[in-house]
């Protein structure tokens, strides 16, 4: 469930999104350019590294299609599913209405 090395420049926050072997792990983005980003394909652990890097808070995956077995498997092992759903949640900041202070 890593994400490949050659794949894991995806965020200008990190250089080593998704792959806490790579090198660069835990560096910021060196280049200047956005444009050296690659296409935004996902490891389960890759997307959830991108959301707490984010600030967002994962809740809950979903995933399916685990071939050739079907899709039984896939309530087990999310690392190895062809689709996910994520479920993420950006923490409030202040009091919601109806609480005090609001």
């Amino acid at each position: 469930g890593f994400t490949p090395f050659s794949l894991t420049n995806i965020s200008s926050k990190t250089s080593a999104l998704g792959n806490p072997l790579d090198a660069h792990n835990s560096e910021a983005f060196m280049w200047a350019a956005d444009t050296w980003q690659h296409q935004r394909i996902f490891t389960v652990r890759g997307i959830k590294h991108l959301a707490e890097l984010h600030g967002f808070n994962f809740e809950r995956i979903l995933t399916a299609g685990y071939y050739p077995f079907g899709n039984f498997l896939s309530k087990w092992d999310h690392t190895h599913s062809a689709f996910m759903a994520i479920k993420i949640r950006k923490p409030s900041s202040g009091p919601k209405l109806g609480e005090e202070g609001s």
